[in-house]
């Protein structure tokens, strides 16, 4: 059985924590876009900060985690781990958002009735994209290792694919594998985090930190709509998306287990549940609350966040205790693999 490491799971309890935030931030100024842009300035550059950091990190932290593939046996059984893991929350869920939108009429990313269903195999919906991306990361790096190709020729692969890919526009169909080269160039800056210890160096972590305020100043002052450029990889984007992979591996690492860290801590071992329940939960909270004449975006956020935040972390409560629904979300404690 494998020993977890506490920092690891503490910070993907913070980062969880910041996914929330960030979606919560960026629900309200979709729905809040034509107001005068200084009252929402505080949340725009929240939610551009946080989105350049959350899932750089994730897929690092997942690319930390992931263990070497030496033989074609193992990568098959990656393959069927991953597959099981990501591949049942991911089909349940998109099923789940589908159902939502239309039985609630919100507007849900990819949703376009039950249609959508048949294109989740190369257009996720809505936030799943991360499930799908991971399981392709896995895919990516395992066979790379399977093949020996060397650790200094995949960096550049998938830095140059990263490069290439980010000229594919958004609303390209084919979009989210392109962007999944991005993702994997996090997942293997994460892998080689492990692999060469570059976490615990002070100075290297001080130079990406000035490289990343550089490159965040240089964007907010070269676009005006700099706030939703931080979710995917840009030209504009890259350099600070993975300068805060380092930064916060350094800070993450670095953590005392005091009563805030192990709160963390344990929020970063049901960190799956809460990022596939709380995007729906938000949407509700939002519809409701406004529903109460509550208009102001700043208390909104407020609201909408902790009671997204507590909801989510009840869910996890749920899910922990009840057997049916943990079948859905962690499907590899119950279905066995041969070895």
């Amino acid at each position: 059985m494998n020993k977890r490491i506490f920092w690891i799971d503490f910070g993907k309890g913070i980062t969880i924590f910041l996914v929330v935030l960030a979606h919560t931030l960026a629900n309200i100024n979709n729905n809040f876009d034509y107001i005068n842009s200084n009252i929402l300035l505080p949340i725009r550059f929240s939610m551009y900060i946080i989105f350049i950091i959350i899932m750089p990190v994730f897929f690092a932290i997942s690319g930390f985690l992931h263990k070497k593939i030496n033989s074609k046996k193992q990568y098959i059984n990656l393959l069927k781990k991953k597959g099981i893991s990501l591949g049942i929350p991911y089909i349940v869920f998109s099923v789940l958002l589908v159902i939502l939108g239309m039985l609630t009429h919100l507007k849900i990313e990819g949703v376009n009735g039950v249609n959508s269903l048949f294109f989740i195999w190369i257009k996720p919906i809505s936030y799943l994209w991360f499930l799908y991306s991971l399981f392709l990361c896995s895919v990516i790096v395992g066979w790379a290792q399977l093949k020996r190709i060397s650790s200094r020729t995949q960096l550049i692969i998938y830095i140059m694919s990263t490069i290439i890919f980010e000229f594919v526009p958004g609303n390209s169909f084919f979009y989210y594998i392109s962007q999944t080269f991005s993702w994997t160039l996090c997942f293997y800056i994460g892998y080689l985090c492990k692999e060469y210890d570059y976490i615990y160096k002070k100075k290297i972590v001080l130079l990406f930190t000035v490289v990343c305020v550089c490159s965040i100043c240089w964007q907010i002052l070269e676009s005006r709509t700099w706030y939703i450029q931080g979710d995917f990889f840009l030209l504009s984007n890259t350099l600070a998306k993975l300068s805060s992979i380092l930064i916060m591996f350094y800070l993450y690492s670095h953590i005392r287990e005091n009563n805030f860290s192990n709160y963390f801590n344990q929020c970063g071992k049901c960190s799956l549940v809460i990022y596939l329940v709380h995007v729906p939960i938000i949407s509700i909270l939002r519809k409701i609350f406004i529903e109460f004449g509550i208009f102001n975006p700043s208390v909104l956020v407020f609201l909408v966040f902790i009671v997204s935040w507590y909801l989510s972390i009840f869910i996890c409560y749920i899910i922990n205790n009840i057997k049916i629904f943990n079948l859905f979300f962690y499907p590899n404690n119950y279905i066995k693999l041969k070895k």
